[in-house]
């Protein structure tokens, strides 16, 4: 994984170098410079697989929303206030945060059949 890799997966979960760094048990500063484009050593192993992982999970949540949103006759995804309801809702995602949801909402919304329309 590239350096520019690393910050456009980063960036299309919609969570920060700080919360990646602290899932990989890197400082931050660390993160900042695994980032940046001008450096020519892959990311370090360790923090692609983590990486790569929360990419698969952030798209087996939008793939699985998207079918039950396609199965339901009303094709509609609870309005999530709380941090609780969308840890329970995309439990997957667990902890990302509302950014994170929101970007993984935008995706279902992008592989549904119908538009969907959110409960209140």
């Amino acid at each position: 994984m590239s350096p520019g890799e690393l910050r456009t997966a980063r960036d299309s979960l919609g969570v920060s170098a700080e919360f990646v760094a602290a899932r990989v048990g890197f400082h931050v500063n660390n993160m900042w410079k695994y980032e940046n484009p001008r450096r020519e050593a892959d990311v370090p192993d360790r923090l692609a697989e983590v990486v790569r992982d929360m990419l698969n999970d952030f798209e087996c949540a939008a793939e699985r929303i998207a079918a039950e949103v396609d199965a339901d006759p009303d094709g509609s995804i609870p309005r999530m206030v709380t941090e609780e309801d969308r840890d329970e809702h995309a439990p997957e995602i667990r902890g990302y945060g509302p950014n994170s949801y929101g970007l993984l909402i935008a995706e279902v919304q992008r592989r549904t059949v119908r538009p969907v329309e959110f409960q209140l």
